[in-house]
């Protein structure tokens, strides 16, 4: 009797194993989640590579250490990971959403963005900042200094108090200035108008 239980639940075991794997090959291949996927692949690689051990990313990203290293080995498996999960990855890792999708992230720029842009790019010029300096002192990727800088994108409240800490601005001042400015431009264009 006892030796009938145990191969009923060796045999259950088996089939639970055998329908998880199954459900997971059943999942179908998304090629958009494989290149989200590919850029926390990327993350984990740069902190390997900086010296962070296989149970420091484990940790940081609340997973074994033998799933960083299967990840690390395949390249793969995070494909068909839960959008939570990944969520969870990027904020772990510091992957700003711009990363997974472009500029598409950003909601466009306001005129009051252009004009913050143009003042705190005219201050970092004079003050004879690099984007990849700014990159570092911000802690954002230089592609995003640079989008900000040149008014392509939205500025959030945490990049603009960076911005203006780094540049040592009064961020209150920037953000008045730029509303005076873009103002006058409207007054000026609204005179522009009503002379024609």
């Amino acid at each position: 009797m006892a030796h009938d239980n145990k191969r009923v639940n060796i045999k259950r075991e088996y089939d639970n194993k055998k329908n998880y794997i199954l459900s997971f090959m059943n999942k179908k291949y998304d090629p958009e989640a494989a290149r989200i996927w590919g850029v926390i692949l990327k993350s984990i690689r740069e902190l390997r590579s900086t010296g962070a051990t296989l149970d420091q990313i484990g940790k940081l990203l609340g997973v074994g250490r033998d799933t960083v290293s299967r990840w690390l080995r395949e390249e793969r498996g995070g494909e068909r990971t839960p959008v939570s999960d990944v969520l969870r990855y990027m904020h772990a890792l510091s992957i700003h959403p711009a990363d997974i999708f472009g500029e598409a992230a950003y909601p466009p720029p306001s005129e009051v963005d252009k004009q913050v842009a143009k003042i705190l790019k005219g201050t970092a010029d004079a003050q004879a900042w690099e984007y990849s300096d700014l990159a570092i002192s911000t802690r954002l990727s230089e592609e995003e200094v640079k989008n900000y800088l040149e008014g392509r994108i939205s500025f959030t409240a945490d990049v603009l108090y960076k911005m203006c800490k780094v540049l040592s601005q009064d961020l209150s001042a920037i953000v008045e200035r730029a509303v005076v400015l873009v103002e006058t431009s409207s007054e000026i264009m609204s005179h522009k108008r009503s002379a024609i």
